[in-house]
């Protein structure tokens, strides 16, 4: 009796922990079909810190705006390739007026980056990007 007691007791605050556990990150990963292959590039942004620059595809861009519009205000990680960065939070519009003129203009440009890389970080991405095999 003192056994199962135990066991039960152990069980609800394990279960207990699972529930009050905080939620995950939810992880939008840009994929190499997602991207204009011509347009990723590295550039330096000081001594030792790095960007990567790059286009969406059409397809790539309706994908982020839709993850980005889903997860709104909500915990955020970006994954490319082995790369995985670190959690932050998505964008949410303050004025969905504004956002919707944003919107419009952003799908015609595309544009997007990832700043403050380590070299090691910014080679994972272009990598990712560019859909090269992981060493």
């Amino acid at each position: 009796m003192r056994n199962n007691i135990t066991a039960i007791l152990g069980v609800l605050w394990m279960s207990r922990i699972a529930l009050c556990a905080e939620p995950r990150a939810a992880v939008d990963s840009i994929l190499p079909e997602d991207v204009v292959q011509g347009s990723v590039k590295e550039v330096q942004m000081g001594s030792n810190r790095f960007a990567v620059f790059f286009t969406y595809t059409d397809i790539g861009a309706k994908k982020m705006l839709a993850f980005s519009e889903q997860h709104a205000g909500q915990k955020m990680r970006t994954r490319v390739g082995k790369y995985l960065g670190p959690e932050g939070v998505c964008y949410e519009p303050p004025d969905p007026g504004e956002y919707a003129k944003w919107k419009e203009g952003w799908l015609k440009r595309r544009a997007s980056k990832i700043v403050g890389l380590s070299d090691i970080d910014a080679k994972a991405i272009l990598a990712g990007l560019k859909g090269e095999p992981r060493k």
